[in-house]
């Protein structure tokens, strides 16, 4: 189901081509495909004119090869914009046969759980791989109360033979 609505928002860049259409999913969620700068971004709400306006911004750095240090009061929906911009930005890029790549990156573990939270709010639904450092990831019951360098140094005798995780990851190594 598609219903068109043009908008023309005087706050926006006129120099941008700016359309929303409501796009329903197959769970009947709402979706709205906004046009900037001939690059299709779904968003899974009706933007407010920030966010329209920071999606602006995100489309502009990529295209441009620029970088970009946006900044927004919290509760805005800075992760949302970005994650749909970069990836409207990506889809159309490998469209025109460019292989391009997102690189998302968070200081905190818990900050990367909100990003994935966020990501499942959309349509797109890219291949992700979390990178983290062995204090969040050592499954090793036998290594986990063990932090920092204790636990680097625990592992590489771990690595010699008694891990058993670590004999399963290279079962994988030709992938």
């Amino acid at each position: 189901t598609m219903n068109t609505t043009n908008t023309n928002n005087s706050n926006i860049n006129s120099s941008l081509s700016i359309k929303q259409i409501l796009l329903k999913d197959d769970t009947n969620a709402s979706h709205s495909k906004i046009t900037i700068s001939s690059y299709d971004i779904v968003f899974p709400y009706q933007p407010y004119d920030n966010q329209i306006t920071y999606m602006q911004k995100v489309i502009e750095s990529l295209s441009n090869r620029h970088i970009a240090a946006l900044e927004s009061p919290t509760g805005t929906g800075k992760t949302l914009c970005l994650l749909c911009a970069a990836l409207g930005f990506l889809k159309k890029q490998r469209s025109m046969g460019k292989n391009y790549r997102i690189y998302y990156t968070t200081r905190t573990h818990s900050q990367i759980s909100n990003v994935i939270q966020e990501l499942n709010k959309t349509l797109y639904k890219p291949t992700t791989a979390i990178l983290t450092s062995r204090d969040n990831a050592c499954i090793n019951r036998e290594l986990q109360n063990d932090k920092g360098v204790l636990l680097n140094i625990k592992c590489k005798l771990a690595k010699k033979g008694r891990c058993e995780y670590y004999k399963k990851i290279g079962m994988y190594s030709d992938y």
